[in-house]
């Protein structure tokens, strides 16, 4: 894989810059039926019920307040590039056979949590931009992470951080977070784990 994915200023999968009155959901990702009210970029509880349709379908939201200082813009700038922009075919090319060049709400929440894990697990270590993640602090993270989970929740998270990478990406100002070291030697790396609840409440 290319160690960036950013192309020159006419590259159509990169993002304007979003101002603090940006809907969270643009309009062409909301379907005619869909009257849910939309968040703003500005606010602290990001609202992704303009993205789901059934009924039946519990709304989701992400919470800002889980977020540290020190890179809250950061991830927010990734965030909105993450619920409104799509995946280039030759970063999906490296992915599983299903991998989908956009998110679903649940999976947006759930991914947009990992990375606000790692953000408060970077803080702690005395680092305050993700820019500054060293291929060693990718390596330690995933160990530390990895100390309760299954290999396959690991996948997971593994492949989130390489989606926070990637989404960057897309903005109109990336963060220039670095492409982790944690492709399929990373995984082998992790022990087995028996199944079971992981952190965050997600099942494998």
């Amino acid at each position: 894989m290319s160690a960036t994915l950013v192309a020159g200023d006419d590259d159509p999968y990169r993002l304007p810059a979003p101002t603090p009155d940006s809907p969270v959901v643009l309009d062409r990702w909301i379907s005619p039926d869909n009257h849910h009210p939309n968040s703003r970029y500005r606010d602290e509880v990001w609202s992704l019920a303009p993205l789901i349709d059934n009924p039946a379908t519990s709304l989701v939201s992400i919470h800002w307040k889980n977020s540290p200082a020190e890179v809250h813009d950061q991830l927010k700038m990734i965030a909105w590039a993450t619920i409104n922009g799509e995946l280039r075919p030759s970063y999906l090319r490296t992915r599983a056979v299903a991998a989908r060049s956009r998110m679903g709400a649940a999976e947006l929440v759930m991914t947009c949590h990992e990375w606000m894990i790692m953000a408060q697990w970077l803080v702690e270590r005395g680092i305050r931009s993700l820019s500054d993640c060293s291929s060693d602090d990718y390596t330690a993270y995933a160990a530390h992470r990895g100390s309760d989970a299954t290999r396959t929740y690991m996948e997971r998270v593994l492949g989130r951080l390489t989606d926070l990478w990637a989404y960057d990406q897309l903005t109109a100002h990336p963060a220039g977070v670095p492409q982790p070291p944690l492709g399929s030697r990373g995984f082998g790396r992790l022990p087995a784990r028996r199944a079971g609840r992981q952190r965050g409440g997600e099942r494998n």
